[in-house]
């Protein structure tokens, strides 16, 4: 890990903040020239992915797969609510009926 933040801070450019820098309030960061895709921070905190680039291809396919599983679920749910609401309503009516049959039959 040293090493590795040596060789980038030796052969470093400054850069302003991306997403992650941003959220630390990080005004700017150091990038190897050699390898864009890892800044100082990113290794003197032990992280891997670092975001400057970025999303990669896998990255956004997962994304989207997360998505569409939420939206498979969202839409699953509102179909169960949906249903639920019917009968809810149904329940109602036939309750409201044999209340109206019991004082029917009482008068």
């Amino acid at each position: 890990k040293d090493s590795l933040l040596s060789l980038v801070l030796k052969n470093a450019i400054t850069m302003p903040s991306y997403s992650f820098c941003e959220g630390c309030s990080i005004q700017s960061y150091q990038i190897s020239i050699e390898d864009f895709s890892r800044c100082a921070e990113y290794i003197r905190l032990d992280r891997f992915q670092c975001d400057i680039q970025g999303l990669s291809a896998a990255e956004i396919r997962r994304i989207s797969i997360q998505y569409q599983c939420l939206e498979n679920q969202l839409e699953s749910a509102e179909e169960q609510l949906r249903d639920a609401a019917a009968e809810v309503g149904r329940l109602r009516k036939q309750k409201r009926l044999w209340f109206e049959r019991m004082m029917k039959a009482i008068r």
